[in-house]
């Protein structure tokens, strides 16, 4: 259970919240392809069939080539489990900012949930426009 304006933990790979590494894909078109993308992504890496005590529930970023680059803990569970899911051998190992130049690439950010029966679940951060 999450204790009320507690910080939670994040495996992504920078400190800074996913919101602000740059500009965000809105366009509708390019969320429904990715999201195509990163479900598929996701299920071609599960070993078996996942079943955690909670749900968990990652907020992702994604790449306009569908690279998966930071995911970030939305809650106790997500923290605790985050080891056991596909995310982190889908995660690109470069960052989505480039550290010389300041510059980055637009991200689409999903919510992406393993609930407790196992069932994956993938939908825009914001919903489509």
């Amino acid at each position: 259970m999450e204790t009320p304006g507690a910080t939670l933990a994040s495996p992504t790979p920078t400190n800074s919240p996913l919101a602000s590494q740059g500009a965000e894909i809105t366009d509708a078109s390019t969320l429904r392809q990715l999201n195509t993308t990163l479900y598929n992504n996701i299920q071609q890496k599960v070993e078996g069939r996942l079943r955690f005590p909670d749900k968990l529930e990652y907020r992702v970023g994604v790449r306009a080539d569908g690279t998966l680059v930071e995911y970030e803990a939305r809650n106790q569970a997500a923290i605790d489990y985050a080891d056991q899911t596909p995310l982190p051998k889908l995660q690109s190992s470069t960052t989505p900012v480039a550290p010389a130049t300041g510059s980055s690439e637009p991200i689409a950010y999903y919510r992406v949930v393993f609930t407790r029966r196992g069932v994956l679940q993938v939908s825009p951060w914001r919903g489509i426009p």
